[in-house]
């Protein structure tokens, strides 16, 4: 019955009188969630992956330093580009809500009253304003830091054939809306008319897709190290 209770109130169809508009139902599981959604946390497979290099490179520093720092390079990579992504949720929510910055830091979504808005959203992510296609807003921005991300680090790995097989995902292609019956760039189809609370969990969604490609990476570059013993 706790589960039914839950269910009933908190599944939120936003601007119903707006229906025909191309928002996606946002369910309170996601927003209620709201330390899955804004945490900062420390992946634990990376410091598994960075313990298990740190006792390889003691035992053999010459062969392992260089994998090391490549390894390092990669988290390094990864903490920039979800720590955009945390400031892009923080100036959205500021500026969707009317908060200042700092208090914005630290909101859980569950308290923001603009959930449902997705004019200031659109604004910022896709500025159609300026272009139609987004490639004016910080989704394009973001499109940009995605790709060139995705390409450093698989860049570290030696074996070109290691590159194809990891399947890490992060590609920003064009799509088609079938419910428009349109092709979409990227920025359009995530961003385009979403309201905030969808936005947010759009870019929780990329952050976790950039941490399980970092830790693909890494338990590459790691079973290198142990190849080599």
């Amino acid at each position: 019955m706790q589960f039914k209770y839950f269910i009933s109130v908190s599944i939120l169809v936003l601007l119903c009188s707006s229906c025909y508009r191309r928002h996606r139902i946002v369910t309170d599981f996601e927003i209620v969630n709201s330390p899955y959604i804004r945490a900062k946390t420390t992946n634990q497979d990376v410091r598994a992956i960075f313990d298990s290099l740190d006792k390889q490179l003691k035992i053999n520093p010459e062969k392992v330093l260089s994998i090391y720092n490549m390894a390092t390079q990669v988290k390094d990579l990864s903490n920039k580009l979800t720590i955009h992504i945390d400031s892009l949720k923080t100036l959205l929510i500021s500026k969707t809500d009317g908060k200042p910055l700092n208090v914005a830091d630290t909101i859980s979504l569950v308290n923001v009253d603009s959930k449902e808005n997705f004019d200031i959203p659109t604004r910022i992510m896709v500025n159609t304003a300026a272009a139609e296609n987004g490639s004016k807003g910080e989704a394009h921005i973001l499109k940009i830091m995605i790709g060139e991300y995705r390409k450093k680090i698989l860049a570290v790995l030696s074996n070109p054939k290691d590159s194809l097989k990891m399947k890490v995902g992060l590609l920003t292609p064009n799509f088609y809306n079938t419910g428009l019956q349109e092709r979409q760039t990227w920025e359009q189809f995530n961003f385009e008319e979403q309201p905030l609370a969808s936005t947010i969990v759009t870019l929780t969604r990329i952050q976790n897709d950039i941490r399980n490609a970092e830790v693909g990476v890494l338990r590459e570059l790691l079973h290198s190290v142990e190849a080599k013993k």
